[in-house]
């Protein structure tokens, strides 16, 4: 094996990410997942932001959220148990419109901060509205741990498949595109938030 060889090996992320690009303080990885045509996405920046303002933002209120990249429409299904099922709707300006259920919990993390949970839960999705498309791959979670030095590591991992006959080559852009614009959203609702007192 060639030195070049031997130090790619050594470097290689045993776990399969693989760094895509860092802009604007967010790194961006990927990996490939088997049986599917779409990598997972993650996206990793710091802040100086408390937890409890992170992992709130992270949650999303019962509200649509203008900013939200492509979502249209959000109704609250149920919350309780510690999980919140939201049924919600994807403008798309090509392709069908989407739509999906997304069950989110909250997770308390041992070191103090905080993790968020979601993937598709479909079975509490109303009947499939007119040149609607179900989204039916669909999973991620949101991570927020204290660092030493006063920081907040915050973790974004997601993995989704809109489903139709579109290329893969024309998905990934805009995939990783909503992977960055979520970090800085949910890091401007948290800054909003810790300004306001957390109200």
């Amino acid at each position: 094996m060639s030195p070049s060889v031997l130090l790619l090996t050594l470097a290689a992320d045993p776990t399969g990410w693989t760094p895509v690009e860092k802009s604007d303080g967010i790194e961006l990885f990927q990996r490939e997942l088997p049986g599917e045509r779409l990598v997972e996405l993650k996206a990793i920046t710091r802040s100086k932001l408390p937890v409890e303002a992170l992992c709130t933002s992270a949650a999303g209120g019962d509200t649509l959220d203008k900013r939200e990249p492509d979502i249209i429409m959000r109704r609250v299904v149920s919350n309780a148990g510690g999980v919140k099922v939201t049924y919600e709707q994807v403008g798309t300006p090509v392709i069908s419109d989407r739509d999906y259920a997304v069950a989110t919990r909250r997770i308390a993390l041992p070191n103090g901060g905080c993790s968020t949970r979601f993937e598709a839960a479909n079975q509490y999705a109303p009947k499939l509205p007119d040149g609607f498309v179900r989204i039916e791959k669909l999973r991620g979670s949101w991570a927020f741990e204290p660092q030493p030095n006063g920081e907040v590591l915050c973790t974004y991992t997601i993995f989704t498949d809109p489903g139709g006959p579109m290329p893969a080559v024309f998905i990934e852009g805009p995939r990783k595109k909503a992977a960055r614009t979520w970090v800085k959203l949910v890091l401007d609702r948290a800054a909003a938030s810790a300004a306001d007192g957390g109200r």
